[in-house]
């Protein structure tokens, strides 16, 4: 499941993680449609993706990355 977070200005945030990285998007009209962003680039899987938001578009997200020696827990 990926997490979604409200702004105060009501924007909705979703951010997931795949085998290159991260991704962010942003709704203004509740999820009727959708901008994304490719976030962070690597060549690990990210996963364990959480996100929270306040004020106008601040966010603070938090996300694992790599397995076993390679594994890092990463905030952005």
């Amino acid at each position: 499941m990926e997490p979604v977070a409200w702004d105060a200005d009501g924007a909705l945030y979703s951010l997931w993680g795949s085998t290159k990285g991260l991704w962010l998007a942003r709704s203004l009209d509740q999820g009727e449609t959708w901008t994304s962003w490719h976030i962070v680039d690597r060549d690990e899987v990210s996963y364990y993706p959480y996100l929270t938001a306040r004020g106008h578009g601040e966010l603070a997200a938090t996300w694992s990355s790599g397995k076993g020696d390679t594994l890092q827990a990463l905030r952005g």
